[in-house]
C-alpha cells in the first residue's frame, strides 16, 4: 500500500499544480502537448485542423480525428459557458483527459469485480478497489492523466472493450461481435496505436479457428477505419499515417522505453512470466475459447509485444505501454485470486 499512498499523494500535488490556480498555466506538461493545444486551438476558431506538413504554418495534428472533435467540442462549450479567454484552454483540455482517466478507473472497477470470484463477492470487491486504486496511482501514468494527448482517452476505449468481450466469449454472437468492432473502432479513432485489444481479440479467434468470425470483426474495423481515411482526405491521411511512419526505427528508444515501463509498472514482470504457460497451451489448442484467464495470459503478451514494437522509434515514450500494462495487472490479479480457470 505505500506505493499506492506515495503514488496518490503526487497524484494531488499534480491536480493542484495543475487545475486549482488563479492563472492559466500556459507551461506543458508531457507528451509534446504543444502540438496537440495547437491543433485544438486551431479546431476552436474554425480553422482546417489537418494541414499540408510541407504548407504554413509548417505544423502537424498527427492523432485521429476523435481526439480533435471531442476535446475541441467539449472546450469549446466550456469556454463559451465561463467566458474565459483562449488562455484558458490547456485548463479545459487537461480536465476533459483527467475527466476521462476517471471514467476509466470506473470501467477498470467495474471489469474487475466481473472478473474476481476467489474470495466471496465482498472481498471480490475490496481487491478490485484496492487493484485500481495501485494502478491508478501508479508512476507509469504520472503526468499522462493531465496532459493534452489521447492516451488515456484510447486506453479507457479498450478498457471498455475488455468489459465486453467477458461475455463474448461465453455467448460469441455475431450482435456482440459488430458492437465489439464498434468499440475497437473509437479506440482507434483516438489514437492509431490503440488496437492491442482488438488485435488480441482477432488472434484469439483465429486459435480456436473461429475463421468467419475473425474475418467479420476485422473486415469491419478495417472498414470503418478505411471510410474514415477515404473521407478525410488525403492530408488526414497524411498527418495521421505518413507523418507517423516516417519516423525512423530506433532500438535505444525501443530499450529506454522498455526498462522505464518495467521499471514503472514491475507487475508486468511477474505477469509476463506467468503468462506464457497458458499461450503455449492456447497455441496447442488446448484451452476453451470461453477461457477468460488464457485469454488474458496471452492477451498480455501480445500486446506487450504490439507496444514493444510501436515505441521503438524515435520521438516514443512508454506510454505505448498503457494497454499491455492494465492486461498483465488484470491477469495478474485475476491469476491470484481465481487460480482456476474462469
Amino acid at each position: 500500500m505505500i506505493p499506492s499512498i506515495v503514488g496518490l499523494v503526487l497524484l494531488v500535488l499534480r491536480f493542484s499544480w495543475t487545475f486549482i490556480r488563479d492563472t492559466p498555466l500556459i507551461t506543458g506538461t508531457s507528451g509534446f502537448e504543444e502540438e496537440a493545444l495547437f491543433s485544438l486551438w486551431k479546431c476552436i476558431q474554425g480553422q482546417p485542423v489537418y494541414t499540408a506538413l510541407n504548407q504554413s504554418p509548417f505544423s502537424g495534428s498527427y492523432f485521429n480525428g476523435l481526439f480533435y472533435l471531442l476535446y475541441g467540442w467539449l472546450s469549446q462549450a466550456a469556454m463559451s459557458w465561463t467566458s474565459l479567454s483562449e488562455a484558458w484552454l490547456p485548463w479545459f483540455t487537461r480536465a476533459t483527459t483527467f475527466a476521462l482517466f476517471l471514467l476509466t478507473c470506473g470501467l477498470l472497477l467495474r471489469l474487475m469485480r466481473s472478473l474476481l470470484r476467489g474470495g466471496g463477492e465482498q472481498a471480490s470487491s475490496r481487491g478490485a478497489l484496492v487493484f485500481t486504486l495501485f494502478f491508478a496511482t501508479s508512476p507509469l501514468l504520472g503526468w499522462w492523466i493531465m496532459t493534452t494527448r489521447p492516451d488515456i482517452a484510447g486506453l479507457g476505449a479498450e478498457v471498455l472493450l475488455l468489459i465486453l468481450i467477458v461475455p463474448f466469449l461465453k455467448q460469441p454472437t455475431t450482435l456482440r461481435l459488430a458492437s465489439l468492432a464498434g468499440i475497437a473502432l473509437i479506440a482507434w479513432g483516438f489514437r492509431q496505436t490503440n488496437l492491442g485489444v482488438a488485435g488480441c481479440l482477432v488472434t484469439w479467434l483465429l486459435l480456436h479457428r473461429r475463421w468467419a468470425q475473425a474475418g467479420l470483426f476485422a473486415g469491419l474495423l478495417s472498414a470503418g477505419a478505411a471510410i474514415t481515411l477515404l473521407l478525410a482526405g488525403d492530408i488526414y491521411a497524411e498527418n495521421t499515417l505518413l507523418a507517423n511512419t516516417a519516423l525512423p526505427f530506433d532500438p535505444t528508444v525501443g530499450f529506454r522505453n522498455l526498462l522505464s515501463t518495467l521499471g514503472k509498472a514491475p507487475w508486468l514482470i511477474l505477469a509476463l512470466s506467468l503468462a506464457f504457460p497458458p499461450l503455449i497451451q492456447a497455441l496447442a489448442r488446448k484451452t476453451r475459447f470461453d477461457d477468460l484467464s488464457a485469454f488474458l495470459a496471452a492477451s498480455t503478451i501480445l500486446s506487450f509485444g504490439w507496444a514493444l514494437l510501436t515505441s521503438t522509434k524515435t520521438g516514443a515514450s512508454d506510454n505505448y505501454f498503457f494497454t499491455a500494462a492494465t492486461l498483465g495487472g488484470v491477469f495478474l490479479f485475476v491469476r491470484i485470486t481465481s487460480p482456476s480457470p474462469l
